[in-house]
């Protein structure tokens, strides 16, 4: 896991500030909506390149309140360690697939449709994970696959060296219906995702999908899973490719319906991103139709090949939305020169824009997830041909109830005076509900905008209140608490 530093080093700087009135100083800056960042604040680097230092890491937070509790937790990937796991057969099964709040897995029979009393298979789960609830759902093949039969098994004891189901018997399965009103013209497949919460607060690994290929402007479907008696929530997604990737994320008590408005969704994005080192901005181009965003969050490298000392560092920045732009702060050069310049090679690594509703506890906007919003793992693509989890963003949800809206970057190519050198082509997910809803990631060389670009600085609303942001979850956490 990656820990805070003690030292973690903040700007802006305070060294021109007058001293004694420095609390009345930094409210006024937080009122205005100040941008805290944090240098550098895990005690584990990044890997190093051959011949050249770590990368320096950037962490910004824009649009800070007062009384605002900032998290910065980076959790690595834990380690796994591997339990046999003997589930009962069921009839014409081929292969079980063991979905669990610590890991996931399948067992398969050794020769298929072999009628045997159970089947043992080796499963992986987390290092540290000492109890987890299951859920086994087995899964037959004829001329496609097809679901048979399924049951769940809550607080399973995960210490020793495996685990017996043979005395369980199969539960059945559900349907879950979802129904996509106004979807938009020119969108020719919905994927959906239902991801499920246990009862004891704890989200299964993997969810259950679908996709549907579309013929009239209201269409509908279903997908199957393991039936759940007592599950605490329902996360459901429906991810669709307009020019940019598209998702809403639907959150509540568990259920086997649901409606999802694509008039909920964000201005489609129309341009790969670009860097402007002269406004020092994230810059893309955004349609104007559409419900407003609350908030965006970039992600990107810097790689300077022209000083004496060749050096990198990436840099995270979430803010409340703008349109078309994100402004990033000027930060004090004492420790280093981390604004970009003209030279400097950039790759965008992540980027979104959301709109954030919650209904329980209610609360919206960039202050429902400000807290917690940069406790992310590593930016979602490193590789520009790997396909990233974007309709899987399940730690935006940070109430029981509520709605979370996403946009990724846009695929057309920029206007000339903004054209990014490089682009990937995204290519089709393998993961559950095939997900097309990709993010792309470019490489741009960082150039001046002309003489006359202008930008005009936009704070945000003061607050005199502070907010107690709950926590994001993620497989294996439990909603509303620190991780």
């Amino acid at each position: 896991m990656h820990d805070l530093m003690k030292d973690v080093r903040v700007a802006p700087s305070i060294l021109s500030a007058d001293f004694a009135r420095l609390g009345a100083q930094v409210e006024a800056v937080m009122d205005a909506g100040g941008s805290v960042t944090a240098i550098n604040p895990f005690t584990t680097p990044l890997p190093a390149v051959t011949g050249r230092p770590p990368p320096d890491e950037l962490r910004t937070f824009v649009g800070v309140k007062p009384g605002d509790h900032l998290f910065l937790t980076l959790n690595d990937p834990p380690g796994t360690a591997d339990i046999d796991v003997t589930v009962p057969n069921a009839e014409s099964a081929n292969r079980y697939e063991v979905n669990t709040t610590c890991g996931s897995g399948t067992v398969r029979p050794e020769l298929a449709n072999l009628q045997i009393a159970s089947v043992t298979g080796a499963v992986s789960f987390a290092v540290g994970c000492t109890t987890a609830d299951f859920l086994v759902f087995a899964h037959g093949f004829s001329e496609s696959d097809f679901p048979i039969d399924a049951f769940s098994h809550a607080d399973v004891d995960l210490g020793g060296l495996s685990v017996d189901f043979t005395a369980d018997e199969y539960g059945g399965l559900t349907e879950v219906n979802y129904n996509y009103p106004h979807v938009p013209d020119g969108v020719d497949e919905i994927d959906a995702l239902h991801y499920l919460v246990s009862k004891n607060g704890k989200m299964y690994v993997e969810p259950y999908g679908s996709s549907i290929f579309l013929s009239d402007s209201s269409p509908s479907g279903s997908l199957i899973e393991p039936k759940v008696t007592d599950a605490r929530l329902g996360i459901f997604t429906a991810s669709l490719t307009r020019n940019a990737p598209h998702s809403i994320i639907v959150s509540g008590p568990n259920t086997d319906q649901y409606d999802v408005d694509m008039d909920n969704l964000l201005p489609d994005v129309t341009s790969p991103l670009s860097y402007n080192t002269t406004l020092q901005q994230v810059q893309w181009t955004e349609d104007a139709i559409g419900a407003a965003p609350d908030l965006t969050v970039a992600a990107f490298r810097v790689d300077r090949f022209f000083s004496e000392s060749s050096r990198s560092w990436e840099w995270v920045i979430a803010a409340p939305h703008v349109s078309g732009s994100l402004q990033l702060p000027t930060v004090p050069n004492d420790i280093n020169d981390f604004m970009p310049a003209p030279d400097d090679d950039i790759t965008f690594e992540d980027f979104f824009n959301a709109k954030v509703t919650l209904t329980s506890p209610a609360a919206a906007g960039f202050d429902a997830v400000r807290a917690h919003i940069l406790e992310i793992e590593e930016p979602v693509m490193l590789d520009p041909f790997d396909v990233p989890p974007f309709g899987t963003r399940t730690g935006l949800v940070t109430g029981v109830t509520g709605q979370v809206v996403l946009v990724g970057p846009g695929r057309t190519p920029p206007p000339p005076t903004l054209k990014a050198a490089k682009s990937a082509v995204p290519r089709a997910s393998s993961k559950a509900g095939k997900i097309r809803a990709l993010l792309m990631s470019s490489k741009t060389k960082a150039k001046p905008a002309p003489a006359s670009s202008k930008v005009k600085a936009k704070a945000a609303p003061a607050s005199t209140k502070a907010l107690k942001a709950s926590s994001m979850l993620s497989p294996g956490h439990l909603p509303g608490a620190a991780r």
